[in-house]
């Protein structure tokens, strides 16, 4: 935008200026309200030998036109016929053929001098984009080349720190889910054992995940037989926790009922199967 806004200021002679064309013939950059036309409309014509004068019209005015080509644009002073024949020396050609040159090689400078700044700013923002991507939250954007790259480097930033801000509390908030499922989990297990000269029970389960699908129980069923068992379901975390609960009060409910051991787990397997779409077991 700032290489099109180049010839917004630039003046040929008295009333000459200055036109610029991308690759299609559509004005980009004047002085007056010519953006977006066509050149063709004005007759000029892009086969004409650069630096060589040829004619057309302008908003009904009859003008000289002569250009040259940079950076992919056409760069074309327009002067009135009226002004040329003020005024028809060679000195005044040449002055505007110099004139639309000097124009070129400040406009070939400010075009690659803009290109140069913007790209690289781009790329360094591109590479801390990527590594905040790829999970590394403690990279800063530090582009400083303008005020634009700067607002835009701060407003990457406070995103990253707001983001790292939700995670913490996305956090905090599964930690304490997890502490309240554990301390439900060891409650359902067995505390106090026994104190018996026959026999000693002592259990005691860590889970790898805060909570976890390892379970033991214990209990008289006779007054001569205990019952005990250790399991562990497939999963961890709050699902096998979960499944858990429900395999321990199964178990334990068929076990009360004094069917032998094998028709315990024939049923307890039939019972956990129902409504068992996850497949755990």
């Amino acid at each position: 935008e700032r290489v099109k806004n180049a010839a917004n200021n630039k003046h040929i002679g008295s009333t000459g200026y200055v036109l610029i064309a991308n690759k299609d013939l559509i004005i980009v950059g004047s002085p007056y309200e010519h953006r977006h036309e066509l050149l063709s409309d004005y007759g000029f014509d892009v086969n004409a030998q650069p630096d060589i004068l040829n004619g057309g019209f302008v908003d009904g005015e009859e003008v000289k036109f002569v250009y040259t080509e940079a950076e992919g644009y056409y760069i074309i002073s327009v002067i009135p016929v009226v002004e040329s024949y003020k005024v028809r020396s060679v000195a005044t050609y040449v002055n505007v053929f110099m004139e639309i040159m000097a124009f070129a090689v400040l406009f070939v400078m400010v075009f690659n001098l803009i290109k140069i700044v913007v790209v690289a700013n781009m790329n360094q923002v591109n590479t801390s984009l990527a590594r905040i991507i790829d999970g590394d939250l403690d990279e800063v954007v530090d582009v400083q080349g303008t005020a634009e790259f700067s607002e835009l480097s701060t407003d990457i930033n406070l995103t990253v720190d707001k983001l790292k801000q939700f995670i913490a509390e996305a956090k905090a908030r599964i930690d304490a889910e997890i502490q309240y499922a554990k301390n439900i989990q060891e409650s359902a297990l067995p505390h106090a054992f026994p104190n018996d000269n026959k026999y000693e029970i002592f259990a005691l389960m860590e889970a790898a995940k805060g909570v976890g699908g390892d379970f033991y129980d214990f209990y008289k069923t006779t007054r001569h037989g205990v019952n005990f068992m250790i399991a562990d379901v497939s999963g961890k975390g709050i699902p096998g926790a979960m499944f858990m609960m429900r395999a321990k009060a199964e178990l334990h409910t068929l076990t009360e009922t004094g069917i032998p051991v094998n028709e315990v787990f024939t049923y307890g397997n039939e019972r956990l199967c129902e409504g068992n779409d996850a497949g755990m077991f």
